[in-house]
């Protein structure tokens, strides 16, 4: 048995490796969801107070001329990089507000960006337009992405800016003068300030770089935060990254100061007026001194915000006598003397005195705290590693998709050209009728439920010459009594063979070496055939290069849902696939229940091998190598019994798939000795990627379609997955053109999509498992209902 480890050391070896490798990614999976859903909330560090303070100052004329960058929804792998190069070379200050899920996609990127000395902010997790809809969303959000920012740079984020702006706009924080919405006020209890952008260039609109340079250039003077995104990878980003060099030397000629966003909302801590101020001063002279002390004297309760203005009026000199007399500055004595209502030196020297004792301003003292630690330093190592899994599961990922399109192009254009080709065939000849007989073998093992209605439809066709042999493989149930009592009735037509139970393989050899004619067909015990199934089978045979023929398998129609599933495969594996394959004589299985032979060919490629699960495979390809063809024959129909149970199911597809890795096995070395060859072309590569690596592949698109449900980013994802399961459809849909099917099956392919395939999946991986591990396996017996012995006689023959 090819795979076989007699001694079992390869599975010894194998599982060990497989259970710490299993242990370990999954505890350090774990250990990481761990940090990042259970994080502790970030301490209340922030008052509504400071938050006044800081939205007043930004509109100040303190904040005249200066602009802050702020780049949304990276890292993105091509464009953070560039646009990080470009403002180190200019020395630009700069806020990047990341979004976690890409966070944790490129977390290397992330961490260059925040050493480089960059603000990093939270963009949310999924950057969801949903984030703000209750406040455990928004609150999982903000955990979740700060965290995993945490991870990645060893810095808490401090600010946060909402997908789409949502609640706040064009403010830069938020408005004081305004009904707080839940969102915004939610977000400062848990620590983050919001932050809005009132400078937009449309970054995501343009068509040139040109365009994104003049809406910058026209946007500017409305007012200080710019908004433009370094993530997305598309045609916009391309464009920012290509002006981002000339909007930065344009600015900063026309007179323009690249401040960060604390700059915006944080005065001086340390209040040094060096110019004399008094009645009639203004910034534009004093280097915007004016400004600073109206400021300064607003902070102290002494002036109104709104005479913030820049100019020294009455207003700002009256406001200057009271704060001067009540901090002894100008005593009441002395009110005459010069300094009174005027900054001179001993006016300013009190001004920094005071300003230096006052408590700092919060947000000022608020730091993007480095609070890295050991287990920190875990996390940000599984991060990394998870992260660089993901990266290369990517590509694969997309190398995947490609070839699901480029397959389904493939076999469409076979299935098209097998159609012409039997146009052409059967105008350019008559194929003569196959005159000789055939011997039609049924092996049998605990089949009482159905080997009596299997024996009647052989009985029941049309082709004259026959002779039916029931192979009794050891039956310890009334197998044998059902055949003997078919013999009774039919003692010329029926013979039977008993032998210790040895498996299918052996009781098909038995079979071949008993009949007489030089074509048998192989059946199962639970198969029925069609009235004309063998005369469709034997019209092929007058060709003598034919080696076999492939008949069509239907289910017996039971509306048990994976029996449904398992029809619609049926449909699309034999009215689809097999007629495309079979135009380029690439049928890789004449199936076990309906299947002719040319006799001596069979005995030239050895009989049925024992060294693989999938006998009726081994031998296909056998005849195959042999360069002998194999025909398709759609209307030599037989039905047969579906497993009705997941647990029968798993046992049959994995005995066909672990048979499939076999005779992958078995026969690789043909592709060596012929590589121009149906067998090298199709075959193997159809067999290696689509019934090996392709159902790998199905269950992660669907889980990336749930997982982006569960997290409220289903619109990124829904146009690909719809895009999918039309595919699915409609490719599906072909199978039952000019078929008397029922139609309504195709509703359940998007179904099929996200249970049967997950299944196959499941058996997939199992049978790569147990190969490595080289595990004996075994025929496992699925339990039979009677299903084709009441189809049949439902269907074919009314019982008497």
């Amino acid at each position: 048995m090819i795979f076989y480890d007699s001694k079992d050391k390869r599975k010894k070896y194998i599982r060990g490796f497989f259970v710490i490798s299993a242990v370990l990614a999954f505890s350090l999976t774990v250990s990481l969801a761990i940090s990042i859903l259970f994080a502790s909330k970030k301490s209340n560090n922030i008052d509504g107070l400071d938050i006044t303070k800081s939205y007043r100052y930004y509109y100040t004329p303190l904040n005249n001329k200066k602009i802050s960058l702020t780049f949304d929804d990276g890292p993105d792998p091509i464009y953070t990089p560039i646009i990080v190069s470009i403002l180190k070379k200019h020395n630009v200050p700069a806020t990047f507000f990341f979004v976690g899920e890409n966070v944790f996609k490129y977390p290397n990127i992330a961490r260059e960006v925040s050493d480089a000395g960059f603000e990093i902010g939270s963009h949310t997790f999924t950057h969801s337009p949903l984030v703000h809809n209750s406040n455990e969303k928004l609150e999982n959000e903000l955990r979740t992405s700060g965290k995993i920012i945490e991870i990645a740079t060893k810095k808490t984020p401090l600010f946060y800016r909402p997908p789409y702006l949502l609640d706040i706009g064009t403010d830069p924080i938020i408005n004081p003068d305004t009904p707080v919405e839940k969102p915004l006020h939610f977000a400062l209890q848990n620590g983050y300030i919001p932050v809005g952008a009132d400078v937009d260039a449309k970054d995501w609109t343009v068509k040139s770089s040109e365009e994104l340079l003049q809406n910058m250039l026209k946007e500017v003077p409305n007012g200080h935060i710019a908004l433009l995104h370094d993530g997305g990878g598309s045609a916009d980003t391309k464009y920012m990254a290509e002006a981002l060099e000339k909007i930065i030397v344009i600015l900063k000629d026309s007179g323009y100061e690249f401040v960060s966003l604390r700059d915006l909302f944080v005065p001086p801590s340390f209040i040094n007026i060096e110019n004399q101020l008094s009645l009639g001063s203004v910034d534009a002279n004093t280097n915007n001194e004016v400004s600073l002390l109206q400021w300064f004297l607003y902070s102290e309760g002494f002036l109104d915000y709104e005479s913030v203005g820049g100019k020294f009026d009455t207003v700002t000199m009256e406001a200057l006598k009271n704060w001067q007399i009540e901090n002894k500055v100008v005593s009441i004595g002395d009110i005459n003397k010069s300094e009174y209502g005027t900054v001179g030196k001993k006016t300013s020297e009190a001004i920094f005195a005071t300003s230096s004792n006052s408590k700092v301003f919060s947000i000022s003292a608020i730091q993007t705290m480095d609070t890295f630690n050991a287990n920190d330093a875990l996390q940000r190592f599984n991060l990394s590693l998870i992260s660089w899994v993901v990266s290369v599961f990517k590509y694969v990922f997309k190398f995947a998709i490609v070839f699901i399109i480029f397959r389904i192009i493939i076999v469409v254009g076979l299935f098209i050209f097998s159609i012409t080709k039997n146009i052409k065939e059967r105008k350019n000849k008559k194929i003569p009728q196959y005159k000789g007989g055939v011997s039609i073998l049924i092996p049998a093992y605990n089949e009482e439920e159905n080997i009596e209605s299997s024996i009647r439809s052989v009985l029941k066709n049309d082709y004259p010459l026959k002779e039916i042999i029931v192979i009794n493989d050891g039956s310890i149930d009334g197998t044998l009594k059902v055949a003997e009592k078919m013999q009774v009735l039919y003692p010329k037509e029926i013979k039977i063979i008993n032998i210790m139970n040895s498996g299918k393989f052996n009781a098909l050899n038995v079979g071949i070496k008993a009949c007489r004619y030089n074509v048998f067909i192989a059946m199962d015990a639970d198969t029925i055939f069609a009235p004309d199934t063998i005369s469709n089978l034997m019209k092929h045979f007058n060709d003598k290069s034919v080696g076999a023929v492939a008949g069509k398998v239907e289910t017996t129609k039971s509306h048990n849902i994976l029996n449904i599933f398992q029809s619609i495969e049926y449909e699309i594996g034999q009215n689809i696939e097999k007629k495309a394959f079979a135009s380029v004589n690439a049928i890789s299985v004449v199936p076990g229940p309906v299947g002719a032979w040319r006799k001596p060919v069979v005995i030239k490629c050895g009989g049925y091998s024992n060294e693989t699960l999938v006998e009726d495979q081994d031998l296909t390809l056998a005849v195959i190598t042999n360069g002998y063809k194999i025909v398709y024959e759609p209307k030599a129909i037989a039905y047969t019994e579906t497993p009705h149970t997941l647990k029968d199911f798993l046992k049959q597809r994995f005995r066909w798939i672990y048979g499939t890795f076999q005779c992958a096995w078995k026969y690789k070395s043909y592709i060596v000795k012929k590589p121009i060859s149906s067998f090298s072309l199709v075959i193997m590569p159809n067999t290696l990627l689509f019934n090996i690596i392709m159902p790998l592949f199905y269950p992660i698109i669907d889980a990336v379609f749930l997982f982006a449900i569960i997290t409220g980013s289903w619109k990124q994802v829904i146009i690909t997955y719809i895009i999918f399961t039309g595919v699915d459809v409609i490719y599906s849909s072909l199978a039952f053109v000019r078929q008397n099917k029922d139609w309504s099956q195709l509703l359940f392919v998007p179904i099929q999509r996200l249970y049967y395939r997950q299944v196959i999946c499941y058996v997939v991986i199992k049978s790569i498992i147990k190969a490595i591990e080289g595990s004996e396996e075994i025929w496992g017996k699925v339990i039979k209902r009677g299903d084709s012995q009441k189809y049949y006689f439902s269907s074919f023959e009314k019982l008497a």
